[in-house]
């Protein structure tokens, strides 16, 4: 069992990620994480392209990274002081162990 934990998740449209990684790197640049593309159906179709509503999914990235509780809600509040958008989406999750094979 480690410290408390606890992994986050953003999510976000395409059109964010230099946004949300040049925030994140501002804010906190030795923080490891993992970005994955993908898509999803969110709550809004209003930038959806013509391709994306036909198919009825979005471009999506997914951000996870880990971090301490309390560092993990101080960058949640200086990701969102620099990013306004109600497109970007997240929560947290209890990690139950965390490690490397080193």
């Amino acid at each position: 069992m480690t410290d408390t934990l606890l992994q986050l998740t953003l999510v976000f449209p395409d059109e964010l990620e230099g946004a949300v990684l040049d925030a994140l790197g501002a804010i906190a640049p030795d923080q490891p994480y993992t970005l994955l593309h993908g898509t999803g159906h969110g709550r809004d179709f209003a930038q959806a392209s013509a391709r994306e509503r036909v198919r009825g999914q979005v471009g999506r990235r997914a951000l996870w990274l880990v971090g301490a509780p309390a560092a993990l809600d101080e960058l949640i509040a200086a990701l969102r002081a620099r990013i306004h958008s109600r497109d970007v989406v997240w929560w947290t999750v209890p990690v139950r162990a965390f490690g490397d094979f080193s």
